[in-house]
């Protein structure tokens, strides 16, 4: 795995990238993108396989898989794709928009606007409602990202324990060393219980690091009383709605609402009026 990987130009189909993080110059095709921390497309991602242990930045997701583990900004369209941010998803543009697919979001949801594009440029009356359900959009830590958690927690009780051994394993060498000095048998015992336990440290490290965001992603969620989708532009019928495992269909155009949950199940209410209190969250980008 690389350290940084950066590519000026394109990434063609069947190719495959592993990096600490990742930057793209053009598009991604259907190849697969793996990092321990951001990925960056600086144009669109199309129907590749995309992870990210920090964020995902791109110009726009069509036909893709996203899921990175804190957020994911597009700043022109998403469509037909399957994208799963921990933290927040997205599209801060006036003229950007989603439709089709899943959008999932352990916190908050900000999207311009909801449907086929086609449809906004429409009288009113003209607009015929959708028989069947487009577009998802989930807020809401799941139960997965939860057991993902517990687990994370094992594994950093498992790796601790193990790096005890290695280091247990290394001090009797390294005193034998400076009393008598080495053979190469105990050179090679040395460096493979150093790498081993070098390992262990990393280890524990990214998975601390993983702990704080989840544990930042949990504080706000209960905040945000489970997370809240905010739509500012309009929204197509067609559209589901989904804040903690509750349903809201979506069946008439509406513009500029906000989805949140209530002792009543979701409930709307116009976007202008809670937005300015959860925007601080929102501006949260990467650097």
């Amino acid at each position: 795995m690389t350290e940084c990987y950066a590519n000026s130009g394109n990434i063609s189909d069947r190719y495959s990238v592993e990096g600490v993080r990742i930057e793209v110059g053009g598009t991604v095709g259907k190849a697969r993108l793996r990092s321990i921390g951001d990925i960056r497309v600086a144009q669109g991602i199309m129907g590749s396989m995309i992870q990210a242990g920090g964020s995902v930045l791109a110009q726009t997701i069509t036909d893709a898989q996203v899921n990175a583990a804190e957020n994911v900004v597009v700043y022109d369209y998403i469509i037909n794709s399957k994208v799963n941010a921990g933290n927040n998803l997205d599209i801060p543009t006036h003229h950007g928009y989603a439709h089709g697919g899943t959008l999932q979001a352990g916190n908050l949801i900000r999207l311009p606007k909801v449907g086929p594009p086609e449809e906004f440029a429409k009288e009113e009356d003209e607009v015929e409602e959708l028989p069947t359900t487009t577009t998802m959009l989930e807020v809401g830590i799941s139960l997965a990202s939860r057991k993902q958690f517990n687990t994370l927690l094992e594994n950093i009780q498992n790796n601790f324990n193990e790096f005890e051994d290695s280091l247990k394993e290394i001090l009797p060498v390294f005193e034998k060393s400076i009393e008598e000095g080495l053979s190469p048998e105990d050179l090679d015992a040395l460096n493979e219980a150093g790498e081993e336990a070098s390992k262990k440290s990393r280890m524990i490290f990214l998975d601390n690091k993983k702990i704080r965001l989840q544990r930042e992603i949990n504080h706000l969620n209960e905040t945000v009383n489970g997370g809240i989708v905010f739509i500012t532009g309009g929204i197509q019928p067609g559209t589901a709605i989904n804040v903690r495992r509750m349903r809201y269909n979506v069946l008439t155009p509406t513009t500029s609402m906000a989805y949140h949950f209530s002792q009543n199940g979701v409930q709307s209410a116009a976007c202008e009026t809670m937005i300015d209190d959860y925007r601080k969250y929102l501006l949260k980008l990467p650097a």
